[in-house]
């Protein structure tokens, strides 16, 4: 399983792919943790969230994921 950060302005988010080949992903940030996966149609989406967090960016962090992801492709290995 890949495993890396996405450092924002404001935020660090804490990024684990839960199975190899699968657009799913655990999320961890201030404290929070979310899943989430890229549907079929391309769109990312909430599959599941502690309760009283706040709501993610999720097209912005998609965004980012989908960076890591094609840079890790690449052999820009920046996994934690």
């Amino acid at each position: 399983m890949k495993r890396w950060c996405i450092k924002t302005n404001t935020k660090i988010y804490d990024v684990q792919q839960l199975v190899d080949g699968v657009d799913l992903f655990k999320v961890e940030v201030s404290g929070c943790f979310y899943e989430v996966y890229k549907s079929s149609s391309g769109e990312w989406r909430l599959l599941y969230h502690l309760p009283n967090c706040r709501e993610l960016p999720l097209e912005s962090l998609g965004n980012m994921i989908d960076n890591e992801m094609l840079s890790l492709h690449k052999g820009g290995s920046r996994e934690l």
